[in-house]
């Protein structure tokens, strides 16, 4: 029973630790963010790569979009001149993922019984190039232009996206980025 337990722990770690992706987060640890109550948007990136599928107006739309939500969310309000000034870049990066498999073994218990067992994957060795979405969003001191806090994000890019998939492709970066801001 408790090889059980422990099993199936381990498999649920496994399954959530294989959709989590790693956010970037780097900040100014002076700076007091619990103060901080406005922003302004810029709102034309930064950077953007010259992808068809990210240089277009609805796609930065969907990017001013969700991180106003996040920000309002964070208890920050939109105001001109604001205190600190938020930037966003998009780019994509070439990345390449090799497939191998090989032998596997296996060994189990059933009540009183244990059971050995192998397995062999054939050659399928493949590498295959596809593309991820890489967002940084930058807040700055209005002021002095100096760097507060940036965090970055990445997601796999799919072909043949549609407005609904790259919405909610956005939505999702930007929660996960913006979820470590202001810093604790």
């Amino acid at each position: 029973m408790h090889c059980r337990r422990y099993f199936a722990l381990l498999l649920t770690a496994l399954l959530l630790g294989g959709c989590s992706s790693t956010v970037n987060v780097d900040y100014e640890q002076s700076y007091n963010f619990a103060a901080l109550k406005t922003y302004v948007l810029q709102e034309a990136p930064e950077r953007i790569d010259d992808d068809p599928r990210l240089d277009t107006p609805m796609m930065q739309q969907r990017l001013i979009r969700a991180i106003r939500a996040e920000l309002q969310q964070a208890g920050l309000r939109e105001a001109k001149p604001g205190e600190v000034r938020v930037s966003y870049r998009l780019d994509i990066k070439q990345e390449i993922e090799s497939d191998s498999s090989g032998v596997s073994v296996g060994l189990g218990t059933f009540s009183r019984n244990v059971g050995i067992g192998f397995g062999y994957g054939f050659p399928t060795s493949g590498v295959e190039s596809y593309d991820r979405l890489v967002l940084t969003i930058d807040l700055d001191n209005r002021e002095t232009g100096d760097l507060l806090w940036r965090g970055s994000d990445s997601r796999r890019l799919y072909a043949g996206s549609t407005p609904k998939s790259n919405t909610e492709l956005v939505n999702e970066l930007v929660e996960a980025i913006l979820k470590k801001f202001p810093p604790r």
